[in-house]
């Protein structure tokens, strides 16, 4: 019988036979796990540097130090409206729940990783995989008049005269059996979310009123997004079929689906800093590499970059809440006035 080639697959290793595992649920084990720390080791009240003044602004309706921090800023102040504990303590609650659903992010993230690894790195692989020479591969001519001075019938497939199968074969790089054990990429979830969850950095910023919490779920985010999106670019065959429609969102791929929503996620995080624009590249790279297939993404990116414009500005639009805020707080003050709370509600009072 005939060797058939190797299969390349875009899916993951084995993805046939191996179990589906509960990433979602283990996620959010993690998750509640680290959030229990976190409550367990909550500061009781005001902590060191930025942590009074960001909770002044939630309790006054004011605005932090530049760039403003827009969504952090509207999150907080509706966290500390709820009707028990200390003001100071409800924001640095804000901050566990932030910090906890960071650890779920990252764990999806490094076992998305790592089930996908083989499909990730495959165009890679094949691409810097050795050709094998033709002038190994013998002729059918000189393979027919070998067996025939033998006096014996050529076999197809057979070791000592390889066929144009086994030769495209070795030529295929397979990924099949190159993934980890799905339970692998459990534990090496756990771990990473883990060590990740108690690091002296993360830990110390999830009991105390930051805006980086924040931050942090917002790169797990946008780099398991990417990842997605790099997937569906694999997946898809840039030549089959007709451009997809720019406003038809019923008839988007996965691909153009998922690119809207990085550039939602990208302008939602942007709306809480400004380091942002730092992972650009890095996104940049992960969507575009190999480069080879450059090209053939840059071309739907292009056909949608009206919609991916829209849907990448409209978070930007919380960035008003900083002059609407402002011509506020300047009219009070030329009044005479300043904000007292009082009952959970803030009043107007005479200075």
């Amino acid at each position: 019988m005939q060797k058939q080639p190797p299969h390349t697959s875009l899916t993951g290793p084995n993805s046939n036979s191996a179990p589906m595992m509960p990433h979602g649920a283990f996620a959010s084990i993690l998750g509640l796990l680290a959030f229990v720390l976190y409550f367990l080791t909550l500061s009781p009240t005001v902590n060191f540097t930025d942590s009074g003044e960001l909770i002044t602004v939630a309790w006054t309706g004011g605005i932090p130090h530049p760039p403003g921090y827009p969504l952090y800023t509207l999150l907080s102040t509706l966290a500390i409206q709820l009707p028990f504990g200390d003001p100071a303590w409800r924001m640095n609650l804000l901050s566990a729940i932030f910090a906890a659903t960071c650890v779920s992010l990252f764990y999806l993230l490094v076992t998305y990783t790592l089930t996908r690894m083989p499909s990730l790195i495959a165009p890679l692989t094949r691409a810097n995989a050795p050709a094998v020479p033709r002038s190994k591969a013998p002729s059918p001519a000189k393979s027919s008049r070998a067996t025939s001075s033998q006096g014996t019938t050529p076999r197809t497939g057979s070791r000592n005269s390889p066929t144009t199968e086994e030769h495209a074969s070795q030529d295929t790089v397979s990924v099949d059996n190159e993934g980890l054990h799905p339970w692998a990429t459990v534990a090496g979830g756990l771990a990473a979310g883990g060590l990740l969850a108690v690091s002296l950095t993360f830990w110390n910023w999830a009991t105390q009123a930051k805006f980086y919490p924040l931050h942090y779920a917002s790169v797990a985010a946008l780099f398991l997004v990417t990842l997605r999106v790099r997937r569906a670019f694999m997946s898809e065959s840039p030549t089959s079929g007709s451009p997809s429609p720019r406003w038809s969102l019923a008839r988007w791929p996965s691909s153009i689906r998922a690119l809207h929503l990085l550039a939602f996620l990208t302008g939602l995080s942007l709306t809480n800093h400004f380091l942002t624009f730092l992972l650009l590249p890095g996104v940049a790279l992960l969507l575009f590499t190999p480069f080879s297939h450059a090209r053939a993404r840059l071309r739907p990116i292009l056909r949608h970059s009206p919609t991916l414009v829209l849907a990448g500005f409209l978070p930007l639009l919380i960035y008003l809440y900083l002059p609407i805020r402002a011509a506020a707080q300047g009219r009070r003050a030329a009044r005479g006035l300043t904000l007292k709370r009082s009952g959970g509600r803030i009043q107007d009072v005479e200075v």
